[in-house]
């Protein structure tokens, strides 16, 4: 238990896992929802919604019958395309990224554990459910990107609500749409002093992005290797590759992607 963790008691807050996908996230969600199943205490007994939109971030009637087969804690739920979302759009390929704010809207639960779905849990990660506070996640590791990536995020009940999100809409960010949802909830953050905001270690949310052309290979990752508990493939695809592009695995965390990925692909 790290010291940012206070257990709010024996109960479990009711809660729920996140995460946005299209057909082009698929073979990072199906490893992601395996990892998971495989690392996490007790998520086969935590309801897993997949935040979708018809038009913009769909996942396939054949994909999403096979998830549904192997998952049974997993949904998925067709969200409202929201006008806003469209004025900060730089382009169309960031539009699911928008979705991860719906995360938000989940007023039926008491806590979100929000997850990318191009991220691979290497850990427990139940011991978020316990977090006392409102908002919880990992700095970036780039400053224009804003404080916190939203790659992980955890969200107690005092932001799980309609008016919130509706709030974050209504700012202006300096990055514009680049960065999707993340710096819209950076800037309500920075707006909402009073809120109960708590940093993470880098092993909730570690940010592997060797091969990235604006940033040095990451010479951590062999050191933390054994205490991280997600790794997370950060970063536009034109700069660094997710790993279900990649021919050849170019680092260790690419080669546990894919054994994780051929272990969930055989099990679909």
């Amino acid at each position: 238990m790290i010291d940012t963790m206070r257990p709010l008691g024996i109960r479990t807050p009711r809660a729920a896992i996140c995460t946005v996908c299209d057909d082009r996230f698929l073979p990072g969600l199906e490893t992601l929802l395996h990892s998971l199943g495989a690392k996490m205490s007790g998520f086969s007994q935590l309801p897993v919604r997949i935040l979708q939109n018809q038009d913009h971030a769909r996942v396939s009637d054949d994909a999403r019958a096979r998830i549904l087969t192997r998952h049974e804690n997993v949904t998925f739920v067709d969200c409202l395309w929201r006008d806003a979302y469209d004025e900060a759009l730089e382009a169309d390929k960031h539009r699911p990224a928008f979705l991860a704010l719906e995360s938000f809207r989940q007023t039926d639960v008491e806590r979100v554990i929000y997850l990318d779905s191009d991220t691979l849990c290497l850990g427990d990660l139940s011991e978020l459910l316990f977090l006392d506070c409102d908002f919880a996640a990992v700095p970036c590791r780039r400053p224009k990107a804003g404080h916190f990536n939203s790659g992980l995020m955890v969200i107690g009940s005092r932001l799980l609500s309609e008016s919130v999100a509706d709030e974050m809409l209504r700012l202006d960010s300096d990055a514009g749409g680049y960065w999707a949802d993340q710096p819209l909830i950076n800037a309500y953050l920075e707006c909402h002093s009073d809120l109960r905001v708590e940093t993470l270690p880098e092993i909730y949310n570690f940010m592997y992005i060797a091969g990235h052309p604006e940033l040095d290979d990451d010479k951590d990752f062999q050191a933390l290797r054994p205490f991280i508990r997600l790794v997370h493939w950060a970063g536009r695809e034109e700069k660094r590759p997710k790993p279900w592009h990649l021919h050849t695995p170019l680092s260790e965390a690419d080669v546990l992607w894919k054994a994780s990925y051929q272990v969930a692909a055989g099990q679909l």
